[in-house]
């Protein structure tokens, strides 16, 4: 959106992208450590989540349960991956 004019003369909404940004940059690689349903599941990534993908505690504990919950946790991953993939192309 930033780059097609929106919010392009506010500093904040590039700030926003980029901590969004850093939080899915790190994220992506810390997901498949979140544990199945019956291991520590919620603890270890929550504290992952937190300290290495920057994310508030409220988020690191809602990704821990999509963790353990969700199996198409890492498809939107993949296709954000594609897209940039194709805009590169």
């Amino acid at each position: 959106m930033i780059e097609q004019g929106y919010g392009r003369d506010d500093p904040r909404y590039e700030l926003a992208q980029q901590y969004l940004a850093l939080q899915r940059t790190r994220a992506p690689d810390r997901r498949h450590l979140a544990p199945h349903p019956g291991h520590d599941a919620t603890r270890r990534p929550v504290k992952l989540f937190e300290e290495q993908c920057c994310m508030a505690p409220v988020n690191a504990a809602r990704e821990a349960r999509r963790g353990t919950l969700d199996p198409t946790y890492l498809v939107y991953t993949l296709g954000k991956w594609r897209i940039l993939d194709l805009r590169e192309r």
